[in-house]
């Protein structure tokens, strides 16, 4: 769970997802979140945590029972030779190079 605060700030609550508006008039008046439906699958996940300076970290994959398939490992170790990524023994983080295009990177990735 995240939560956003401000106008267009997005958060993630119980496995929903909500939203202000972006209008800085009706955020400042008070107007409610937006329910923007369903979030937190797996791809939400690694796009936020590919966000974060620790990266997609291992352990905590394991601990949400959640295994990278051959695929998805062989699209990082490209982005590692790339040098968009880098992989340790507990994670993948994206580079400052990677972080510029971060974008295209979650595309390819997913």
């Amino acid at each position: 769970d995240y939560i956003g605060l401000g106008p267009a700030a997005h958060s993630l609550y119980k496995n929903k997802r909500y939203h202000f508006n972006r209008d800085l008039t009706a955020f400042l008046s008070g107007d409610e979140w937006i329910c923007d439906g369903v979030g937190g699958d797996f791809q939400e996940y690694i796009m936020l945590r590919l966000r974060l300076a620790d990266g997609l970290r291992f352990d905590e994959l394991r601990n949400r029972n959640i295994t990278l398939d051959d695929a998805f490992m062989k699209k990082c170790e490209l982005l590692q030779k790339n040098g968009l990524a880098t992989i340790d023994n507990n994670s993948i983080k994206l580079t400052r190079k990677g972080l510029l295009v971060q974008n295209q990177v979650l595309g390819f990735l997913m």
